[in-house]
């Protein structure tokens, strides 16, 4: 089983770290990691996402505090000695996440001569404050510095887009009837991006042709014929949606 050591990783299917930074979290010297001061401040996340918007060819950037990491010792269950920290408040009848006061980015409720802080639940690797890791930064034609990546929406027919906004934590009622591209921006991202369309200024900033350029990317992306397969078979779907 998991142990103090070990650093947990909690984030959406969709969500990825790239590889090299998941390496460097394992063998390097990490502030939140080694100098937390008894889990004051353990949490990291990658703060530079490339995000695929249905398809490996629509690329976005965006800062993007996803997925989220804590070491072994700060999480509920897998710290030894339990006993040394301070019990918070958290939401959800006691089982949410840190009540505002017991977790990053303030400790107020806490007495002030608190040592060890409040272990994590995975609700509080999830969303607390914390360090968010980047390099770099981008360009019209070239990526660098990202360290997580965000493939949003890889689904097989619109129906089931449909189904997510429909039914997910921000559900939209109209989600079945309304225009695709109107449920939300990174969707209408993906229909502009695959139909060849104009985007209004002010919207998320759609770096189209960037993926010869990127890296590091996705392992499967590299697949020969895949990033154009799937750009293919987005296009059709959509195509046939607005039939």
């Amino acid at each position: 089983g998991m142990k103090e050591d070990d650093v947990g990783f909690l984030g959406d299917p969709d969500e990825l770290m790239t590889r090299d930074f998941v390496r460097a979290m394992q063998i390097c010297d990490v502030r939140e990691f080694d100098d937390h001061r008894n889990c004051n401040r353990a949490r990291l996340s990658g703060s530079m996402s490339v995000a695929f918007e249905g398809a490996p060819g629509c690329l976005t950037l965006r800062s993007f505090r996803k997925p989220g990491m804590t070491i072994g010792r700060c999480i509920e269950g897998i710290n030894a000695n339990p006993s040394l920290h301070a019990k918070p408040e958290r939401t959800w009848k006691g089982i949410g996440w840190l009540s505002d006061g017991y977790g990053p980015p303030s400790y107020h409720k806490l007495p002030s001569n608190t040592t060890h802080y409040p272990l994590y639940n995975a609700h509080d690797f999830r969303r607390v404050a914390g360090a968010a890791y980047r390099g770099g930064g981008y360009g019209q034609t070239a990526f660098h510095g990202h360290t997580a990546f965000h493939v949003h929406n890889f689904f097989s027919n619109p129906e089931v887009i449909r189904r997510k906004y429909l039914t997910y934590g921000e559900a939209r009622k109209d989600a079945s009837s309304v225009a695709l591209g109107k449920l939300e921006d990174d969707v209408q991202t993906m229909v502009d991006c695959a139909l060849n369309r104009t985007r209004d200024p002010g919207k998320q900033v759609l770096f189209k042709g960037a993926l010869a350029s990127l890296s590091p990317r996705p392992r499967a992306f590299e697949v020969k014929g895949y990033a154009e397969a799937r750009m293919h078979e987005l296009r059709e779907l959509l195509q046939l949606e607005s039939n």
